[in-house]
């Protein structure tokens, strides 16, 4: 279902490009309380874990976008909201976003819905008796509606939201590799590259540091390093298998998409249609708001706005199915590894 939304945009702050570099330029980057655990892979590799608030209120888990951290405005905007709510969140670090490269030859990429799934087994073992919900920007969005759409049936979730997530990928790496869209190419590509000449710098590395220096775009990332460490044959088909467009028909779980229809990233025309959204989805477009930005209130005082909608949507989900409370106090051992 399409729903209208009712984000405004701060005066002054309208245009698009503005709404998405405001908040990274400008918003205050509060301290926030974090308590740091790493999960030991089956496959010899790691996720590290930030864990904020306490007490024994539902938990969400969050998944950050391409190239961003526990440091990103837009994760210091939803975890304070958490905090101030009464609530819980863990977000997960994709692999090699951490403080540590990691051991790997395989990066994080915008299909690899295998990590979310381990990180949701753990907290929900971690705490049993607790309800979980999701949320995810961009890149950890478009993972977040893929695994939903792929697991179906799950149950553990209990309501999720994705914001300015990319529907099809293969459409968007060609936006952005155009017009203005190459200075948020160019803004990404940075921090990707050098992190990638400190994952390879080693003796026969499958990808080469003078490779990383002749790719230009998200295309040549993907056809030179995505796709080969990652088991996909080429870029089209890592886009055509990593898009969540084709899952959201089967999305049984109570989710919200949030979408600027001036993102400059995304596609307008990628938007899915009615017929390719669940009965369970809301989609809510904005005619303004970026790419992960919704700036309202005024250039003086600035309200980001996605941060109580996305706990309003939440919120009101778990107000409506309040049945999983913990009688107990749960386990606390997560904080050993602060």
């Amino acid at each position: 279902m399409n729903i209208n939304s009712e984000f405004i945009p701060a005066k002054g702050l309208k245009n698009p490009d503005i709404q998405t570099l405001f908040p990274t330029l400008a918003r205050m980057r509060t301290q926030i309380p974090m308590q740091a655990e790493r999960l030991e892979l089956n496959d010899g590799d790691f996720l590290d874990l930030e864990w904020v608030g306490s007490g024994n209120g539902p938990i969400v888990l969050i998944l950050h976008g391409m190239a961003g951290n526990s440091s990103s405005p837009y994760i210091k905007g939803i975890m304070q909201e958490i905090i101030d709510r009464g609530w819980r969140g863990v977000m997960m670090y994709f692999r090699g976003c951490s403080h540590e490269i990691n051991r790997l030859p395989v990066t994080y990429h915008l299909g690899r819905t295998h990590d979310f799934a381990v990180l949701l087994k753990h907290v929900k073992a971690k705490y049993p008796n607790t309800p979980l919900y999701a949320t995810g920007f961009s890149m950890g969005g478009n993972i977040l509606l893929k695994w939903l759409g792929e697991n179906a049936g799950q149950t553990d979730i209990k309501a999720a939201v994705a914001v300015s997530a990319p529907y099809d990928l293969r459409s968007t790496s060609v936006q952005i590799r155009r017009g203005k869209g190459r200075i948020y190419q160019w803004l990404l590509m940075r921090d990707i590259k050098r992190y990638l000449n400190k994952k390879y710098n080693y003796p026969h590395a499958p990808v080469q540091v003078d490779e990383l220096n002749n790719i230009k775009s998200f295309w040549d990332l993907d056809e030179t390093v995505t796709a080969p460490v990652n088991g996909f044959k080429n870029a089209v088909e890592y886009y055509n298998q990593s898009s969540c467009k084709p899952w959201l028909q089967h999305i049984k779980t109570k989710t919200l998409i949030i979408h600027a229809l001036d993102d400059p990233m995304i596609p307008a025309s990628t938007l899915p249609t009615q017929n390719e959204l669940s009965e369970t989805i809301q989609l809510e477009l904005s005619p303004h708001g970026g790419h992960v930005g919704f700036v309202a209130g005024s250039l003086s005082q600035p309200i980001y706005w996605t941060d109580s909608r996305i706990m309003d949507y939440l919120t009101a989900e778990h107000i409506q199915n309040p049945k999983i409370t913990d009688k107990h106090r749960e386990d606390d051992s997560w904080q050993k590894f602060a």
